[in-house]
């Protein structure tokens, strides 16, 4: 039952998370050499630099970039205006996503791809990261809250177990 659930999301997971937030990348420039979906036990990502030669953005991504489009009437995103950062586009990096993100509201699944994101230009919580973030996510605060209450609010077969299940 429950294992079989998890092992489920988190093929799922890593079906759909991985192109979702290339694409995100893709129309705000950052660059990504990887981006993996792990059963990470208190966080909802994470993000390190270098990692080589940047990921090719998917050239069609359906899932749930497709249904973030139908539900909020957008063709895409492009993040804004991005002068002055043409030297931190050139950073690239690798970000790790929860399967268990795959279970969040789609705008908050949003938020964490660009909070993730905004890490490859500011590896912080710093007000350089912050003003970064509002870029993408003007509404961050209420979106953080939001996480911190979502993890709270797992089903009970989605929280962290001590033993990890088989992928």
């Amino acid at each position: 039952g429950a294992l079989a659930l998890r092992r489920w999301c988190r093929g799922q997971a890593a079906r759909l998370l991985p192109p979702y937030l290339l694409q995100l990348a893709a129309g705000a420039d950052f660059c990504l050499s990887g981006v993996s979906v792990r059963d990470q036990r208190g966080r909802w990502g994470s993000c390190s630099r270098g990692g080589g030669k940047a990921a090719a953005p998917p050239r069609e991504v359906g899932g749930l970039r497709g249904l973030l489009d139908r539900l909020t009437g957008r063709k895409g995103q492009n993040g804004g205006d991005d002068a002055g950062h043409a030297d931190a586009r050139a950073v690239t990096g690798r970000i790790s996503l929860n399967w268990r993100a795959l279970l969040l509201p789609l705008p908050l699944l949003e938020h964490l791809c660009w909070h993730e994101l905004c890490h490859l230009r500011q590896m912080n919580h710093s007000p350089a990261f912050r003003a970064e973030l509002a870029r993408f996510s003007p509404h961050w605060q209420d979106m953080e809250k939001a996480l911190s209450r979502s993890w709270r609010e797992l089903p009970w077969w989605a929280l962290p177990v001590s033993a990890p299940d088989a992928p």
